[in-house]
């Protein structure tokens, strides 16, 4: 049975009654009678939305806490990720914060980084690139001498992989960046790195990218 929470999560004076039974499977009678409950005031068709824009609806929802946090106060999901919605459209509130803050729209999975739980603050979001510019960046470090694995990378496997071993051993991403780095260092060029780690060419334009490296110049499989 659908619990008042559930309900709760989904009502917005902008969203019908009928509408969110059909979200959570139960009567827009009971839906009403949690609208009253929470204290929504009853939804008006055609009503006028009371805010223009997603980024309206997020700044009315949000309280700024301190050390530059944000609480969310508006509706969660089921998972307690902060929800804005705008007559038909619902996004996250950390994607509504990331485009206000970086000027972009963010790319993949996007989750505050600072601590602090489902803070929307901009600044203290991070998306996919961000992520694996982060990510990439911290593998150019060299490993300690003699070392096998470093920064949860198997350096042996990796070796074998650029050393073109067959069979070619199976890397995760994360060692086939760090050999993106290597190999790069080492003066090979994009499609050479490419047909080696058995990756898109683009890939090892992106990781090189991510990473502060760009295309040796004229070298190893040029």
């Amino acid at each position: 049975m659908t619990t008042l929470e559930e309900i709760a999560r989904e009502l917005d004076a902008q969203v019908s009654n009928c509408a969110v039974a059909r979200r959570v499977g139960c009567s827009p009678e009971r839906v009403r009678r949690v609208r009253a409950v929470v204290g929504l005031p009853a939804y008006r068709r055609g009503h006028r939305p009371a805010f223009e824009t997603l980024e309206e609806a997020y700044t009315a929802r949000v309280l700024a806490v301190e050390d530059g946090h944000v609480e969310w106060t508006g509706p969660v999901s089921e998972y307690g990720t902060p929800l804005v919605r705008l007559g038909t459209q619902t996004t996250t509130a950390y994607r509504v914060a990331f485009r206000a803050h970086h000027g972009r729209d963010a790319e993949g999975r996007t989750v505050p980084v600072c601590g602090y739980p489902h803070c929307v603050a901009g600044g203290h979001l991070e998306d996919r690139v961000m992520r694996e510019r982060r990510e990439s960046r911290g593998l150019i470090t060299d490993p300690p001498a003699g070392a096998t694995w470093h920064r949860d990378v198997d350096l042996v496997a990796v070796d074998r992989a650029v050393r073109g071993d067959s069979p070619r051993p199976e890397l995760t991403e994360r060692e086939q960046r760090y050999a993106v780095v290597v190999m790069t260092r080492a003066g090979y060029s994009g499609e050479a790195i490419a047909g080696r780690l058995g990756i898109l060419e683009r890939t090892v334009v992106r990781w090189r990218a991510h990473a502060g490296l760009s295309e040796p110049g004229p070298g190893i499989g040029q």
